[in-house]
């Protein structure tokens, strides 16, 4: 059986524009709608979830580093 080809972040954001997504959650904030969607996660095992996380914190960690060498509040 053929492994199913990944889809790039650029045509997962292209099919969720068009209509595509799984939306669990939705926020009114004045006249901003703001849609959560569980599209990116869905199909991932429990591994991939926890890797995706973990790079997520990673990411953010650099962020609070920069801001706070840069003297910035956070």
């Amino acid at each position: 059986m053929a492994k199913k080809k990944r889809e790039t972040k650029r045509e997962e954001i292209v099919r969720l524009a068009n209509g595509d997504a799984n939306i669990v959650k939705t926020i009114h904030n004045g006249d901003t709608v703001i849609h959560f969607a569980d599209n990116s996660y869905s199909d991932k095992t429990p591994e991939e979830i926890e890797e995706a996380i973990a790079h997520h914190w990673h990411v953010a960690w650099q962020v609070v580093k920069s801001m706070r060498e840069r003297g910035e509040d956070i």
